[in-house]
């Protein structure tokens, strides 16, 4: 199955599809807000394990992931309480 992504970051964040974000901070606004010390570490945490993921697309917080495609993705990693797939 090929996957096709749009051409540049800022196009993958804010991305439609059918009327919705794929990330739910920009769905819910809370992208244009500064940044967390929590959040700042969790993204140091993923950079860490670049390469460990297994080849990972996607990644999301199953306790709190609403579309249930993403539930059936194989899961690579987990770092924190993020899931990793493919």
């Amino acid at each position: 199955m090929v996957i096709f992504f749009p051409n540049t970051i800022r196009e993958v964040i804010y991305e439609r599809s059918n009327g919705y974000y794929a990330f739910s901070p920009v769905q819910n606004g809370k992208i244009k807000n500064n940044p967390t010390t929590v959040e700042y570490r969790v993204v140091d945490e993923a950079v860490a394990y670049r390469g460990k993921g297994s080849r990972s697309l996607y990644f999301y917080n199953p306790k709190t992931a609403k579309s249930e495609w993403i539930l059936i993705k194989e899961v690579t990693v987990r770092i924190g309480n993020h899931s990793f797939a493919k």
